[in-house]
């Protein structure tokens, strides 16, 4: 539109302006595609965190944060390479239906390893649910009410959906037959549909804790790659206090830990990790 010729037939002046580069337009395409691509899937991570039901104290545990700590480091970071090596590899032991129990002493960092490894699954886009024995049986038996807005086939049955269900503090509850029932039917589902569990208890003697949740739930812990995994050592906030009073944590930053070999065919004795001189062997 600029030739001198359109100009003198039309008796218009010269216009100029400036175009968009299209090199820096595609990139700012591009850019902004990206940009909104982390967005939807850091909301996403957000919305699965928020529904995994991690308390606020829980959120920041992860492996890196977990700090062995006095006498039993080796034991601690034995159980923490265990812990780290079923969330790494979470989507294959999603197919085979691992399950974890936890057994130990308050203190010991069982609620901190099953935080981190929530935090690790739901990182590689799968669900996870964290939830303490007594506020799920409570749940459950406040169905009961006949003005309940939700059955108790619905909460059970959502249980039996999430990819990764963490029950804390099992042993707390009373024991009733009611309980008992409610917490076999959420286990059994999770069982049959090979659904990864990960359950945690202060009682640390095996016998009790079969006799609370039952011979049928303790013996699949005995399945598979499923381990029953012991922390037997003193509370972390116990011995950090003590270090604060005489001046001393004796914590030690934690290292990578090679994952921990584990196959199909192992005995069921394998199966218990602890380095103490308790064993629970059957």
């Amino acid at each position: 539109m600029d030739h001198p010729a359109y100009l003198k037939v039309t008796g218009k002046e010269p216009h100029w302006t400036e175009l968009p580069c299209e090199v820096c337009e595609r990139e700012r395409f591009l850019r902004e595609i990206e940009e909104r691509a982390k967005d939807a899937v850091q909301q996403r991570l957000n919305a699965l965190l928020a529904n995994s039901m991690l308390r606020e104290r829980f959120i920041g545990k992860t492996f890196e944060n977990f700090l062995p700590f006095g006498k039993d480091r080796e034991k601690q970071l034995r159980v923490l390479s265990i812990a780290r090596d079923f969330a790494c590899a979470f989507h294959r032991h999603r197919q085979s239906g691992t399950w974890l129990l936890f057994m130990g002493s308050v203190g010991t960092g069982k609620s901190h390893l099953c935080a981190a490894i929530i935090n690790e699954v739901i990182r590689s886009g799968c669900t996870a649910l964290f939830t303490k024995a007594p506020r799920l049986l409570r749940e459950v038996k406040d169905t009961f009410h006949r003005d309940s807005e939700i059955s108790q086939s619905e909460i059970i049955a959502r249980m039996g959906e999430i990819d990764l269900l963490v029950i804390d503090e099992v042993g707390i509850q009373f024991g009733t037959d009611t309980e008992r029932m409610i917490l076999y039917e959420i286990l059994d589902l999770r069982y049959e549909a090979m659904r990864p569990v990960i359950l945690t208890t202060n009682i640390t003697d095996l016998k009790s804790l079969e006799k609370l949740l039952g011979e049928r739930i303790i013996d699949r812990l005995f399945e598979g790659e499923s381990k029953i995994v012991v922390f037997e050592w003193e509370s972390y906030r116990r011995f950090q206090k003590a270090g604060i009073a005489t001046g001393t944590t004796g914590m030690t930053p934690v290292r990578t830990a090679g994952p921990v070999a584990t196959g199909t065919n192992q005995k069921k004795n394998d199966r218990i990790v602890h380095g103490g001189s308790r064993d629970f062997r059957a």
